[in-house]
């Protein structure tokens, strides 16, 4: 099993480097640190035991985009030491596992209508839904890929949820 993984993380190096690096690159623009976002980016994925059925897929790109652009944000906040961090939401309150009127304005909306809502949201919102909806990750396996507390990612599932359903909701009403 460990010998599997261990191809498996060095067919995604050699398949996606160039497009992992050139990512990294774009945000960090430095080549030691946009070295270090792939690398922490295949760590994260081998830490966390993800299996990735297709080498060579546009899902599988797309989700390791997302991984090594938010390993490359990290850094990039580590080293600028960025002061407008986000506060965490301290009295968010717990999930309610019934459908709320958003969740249901969501389901009635066309497939391709959320996709083009999505894509116009801030990356840090998309990425949550992205990871949470289409590759069925946990709240758990969300915070290790992002380097996030739990709390945060609920925090900003729950803000990326009723953003799509309000962005959503003002294109069905126009």
């Amino acid at each position: 099993m460990q010998n599997k993984k261990r191809a498996s993380l060095e067919q995604l190096y050699t398949e996606y480097y160039p497009l992992m690096y050139h990512t990294a690159f774009n945000i960090l623009q430095d080549h030691g640190l946009a070295e270090d976002a792939v690398q922490d980016a295949l760590l994260k994925l081998g830490k966390n035991n993800f299996y990735i059925d297709e080498i060579k897929c546009n899902k599988t790109a797309s989700f390791l985009v997302i991984i090594v652009r938010n390993a490359a944000l990290t850094i990039y906040a580590k080293n600028k030491k960025a002061k407008n961090q986000r506060l965490e939401d301290a009295h968010m309150a717990a999930a309610d596992p019934s459908p709320t009127p958003l969740d249901l304005i969501i389901t009635n909306i066309n497939i391709k209508e959320i996709k083009e809502a999505i894509k116009a949201m801030d990356s840090s919102y998309a990425d949550i839904l992205i990871l949470k909806y289409r590759y069925e990750c946990s709240n758990r396996q969300i915070a290790d890929l992002l380097s996030l507390s739990e709390g945060n990612v609920r925090v900003r599932l729950h803000r990326a949820r009723k953003k799509l359903a309000a962005m959503l909701k003002n294109e069905v009403q126009v």
